[in-house]
């Protein structure tokens, strides 16, 4: 979890020394934060087939 190490710290410091976050250091921690639950397996991707079971046949 050292991925998270960065956010929180971008986070605390807006809460407690008052710091801006501007529009890319704010798309850099959603990045971050997507990265981080694909890696550890929170966010999960199928293939587009995946999801499609063929028919049984019709008699």
């Amino acid at each position: 979890m050292t991925f998270l190490v960065p956010v929180s710290a971008l986070l605390w410091g807006y809460v407690l020394l008052e710091e801006t976050l501007s529009l890319q250091v704010i798309a850099g921690m959603v990045i971050t934060l997507l990265g981080t639950a694909i890696a550890t397996k929170m966010l999960r991707f199928r293939p587009s087939g995946a999801l499609r079971r063929p028919l049984p046949p019709h008699e």
